[in-house]
């Protein structure tokens, strides 16, 4: 009854979108684009070596891994061959859209299949304000993403600042990609004033099995200035088993519904003349304990901007919750804290730009360093990176990452190589990629990847992977192809 219903839900979207004309009722809803997407990845498995008789006979074996020395190391590796299909179509209207998308796995173990799939309306340009309906395999993020996963995660050098979210998010899933999903519904009310100063959302989403999650949001903006509030309610199913180790660093509990409530606040554009300008969010989350009570964590980040030193910017965040805080997503944070700094500057010399940044981020077991630094030049630019991290599971590490990228008339050229170092066991992992991007032609790009480790043994190649993309210029019904061969060693 699945596949069924998955392949109705296809028939539905192609019949519907490539219909031109429909009944009078339908006519807001009129076919405007058909995008395709189709991509083929192919794993080629490291050969192996033909075991010889003596090693065969050695031991004790059943009949199946005596059949499996008996096959030659061409037919292992035409076995270990894995081939993985993505496919999808997103049929867009002039007040709507649908999704669907497949995925098809094969390798010597089985063969898996997966479909997403999502109809979207809305009631944009025909209303005062916008009413919205989804259904399908949705995701969400918005205040939502964060009640999930209320630690940020280690910002970059060049960290872009603040994630302000007015409420809860609903998404279609991707064409280019399926891994199947919840099924959900999703519904949302947004109204915006003329002068589009004055904006307030009210979002809500809920499977069939229970789960359910709804928020309200405002933002204003004032003279430059953008301020907004959000709250955020929801109900999620989870829990944690207790296993059959007689030792458990988790206490187990049952699989219920759990409530979620996060509140959340921000402004952007703060500014105190020539002196400094300034954006920041906060947000706070209570979860229901599953042992009793409940949990409290919070979050917040920054940006100050010093207009007055040209293009500099200094970033901060910290959260913080108790150490036995279990989320809506069911996991229990990493740490009782965490907490960056941020600091960032840019500045021109003659036609070339500079910029530079540095993080420092630190957590309960954790402590990373982070820099960049990037030159453009006329149709060239040069981006440096390195890192410095320390954890329970790797005392010492070391990274560092450097890429060239050059525009010519009809292409763009990428090299980016990247090498981490641990200290400790004195071996390193490496990868190199260059990429090509085209301009005005059927070839959209091609990839060349490699990736490796070196160590006291010597430098060993693990993987590399040639990818080409391809995609037409039709604005009405687009295609997108896509083929990804990867050889392992």
């Amino acid at each position: 009854m699945e596949q069924i219903k998955y392949v109705l839900a296809a028939v539905f979207f192609i019949a519907l979108g490539l219909a031109k004309e429909g009944p009078a009722f339908a006519e807001g809803f009129s076919f405007t684009s058909a995008s395709l997407y189709d991509s083929l990845t192919v794993t080629l498995p490291a050969v192996e070596e033909e075991l010889s008789p003596e090693d065969m006979l050695y031991g004790e074996h059943d009949n199946s891994e005596r059949a499996e020395f008996l096959k030659s190391a061409e037919e292992k590796f035409w076995e270990g061959v894995k081939i993985k299909n993505t496919g999808g179509i997103k049929i867009a209207f002039s007040h709507g859209e649908g999704v669907f998308s497949f995925t098809t796995a094969k390798d010597r173990q089985a063969k898996d299949i997966k479909f997403s799939y999502g109809i979207k309306a809305s009631t944009k340009d025909l209303l005062p304000f916008t009413l919205t309906a989804l259904w399908g395999t949705l995701g969400l993020g918005g205040s939502v993403s964060k009640m999930r996963s209320p630690f940020f995660g280690i910002p970059s050098a060049f960290t872009g600042g603040t994630s302000a979210s007015q409420g809860l998010s609903a998404t279609l899933p991707a064409v280019s990609a399926s891994g199947g999903g919840e099924e959900r519904f999703a519904f949302g009310a947004e109204y915006v004033s003329k002068n589009k100063n004055l904006s307030v959302s009210l979002d809500s989403t809920f499977t069939l099995q229970g789960e359910w999650a709804a928020s309200a949001g405002a933002q204003v903006k004032s003279a430059g200035l953008t301020m907004g509030a959000a709250l955020t309610a929801g109900s999620f199913i989870y829990g944690r088993k207790s296993g059959t180790s007689w030792f458990k660093a988790e206490k187990p509990f049952c699989e219920r519904n759990y409530l979620s409530l996060s509140g959340q606040v921000w402004f952007k554009n703060l500014s105190l003349g020539n002196i400094l300008k300034a954006e920041g969010d906060a947000c706070i989350f209570v979860y229901e304990s599953p042992f009793g009570g409940a949990f409290l964590a919070l979050r917040t980040q920054g940006m100050i901007f010093f207009p007055f030193l040209g293009d500099a910017r200094l970033g901060f965040g910290f959260s913080v919750a108790d150490r036995d805080t279990v989320t809506s997503s069911g996991a229990k944070v990493k740490s009782p804290y965490q907490f960056y700094t941020n600091a960032q500057y840019s500045w021109q010399t003659g036609g070339a730009l500079s910029k530079a940044g540095l993080t420092f981020y630190g957590e309960e077991a954790a402590f990373t360093i982070k820099a960049r630094y990037r030159l453009s030049f006329g149709s060239g630019t040069i981006l440096w990176g390195g890192s410095f991290s320390q954890t329970d599971e790797q005392p010492q590490k070391l990274g560092t990452e450097l890429s060239f990228s050059w525009l010519f008339p009809r292409l763009t050229s990428v090299t980016e190589a990247e090498i981490s170092y641990d200290i400790k066991g004195k071996k390193a992992s490496f990868t190199g990629e260059e990429s090509l991007s085209f301009r005005k032609s059927l070839v959209q790009g091609m990839t060349l990847a490699v990736s490796g480790t070196g160590g006291e043994g010597g430098v060993k190649l693990s993987k590399m992977t040639f990818t080409m993309t391809l995609k037409n210029k039709s604005r009405r019904i687009p295609l997108t192809a896509r083929l990804s061969i990867s050889a392992l060693f």
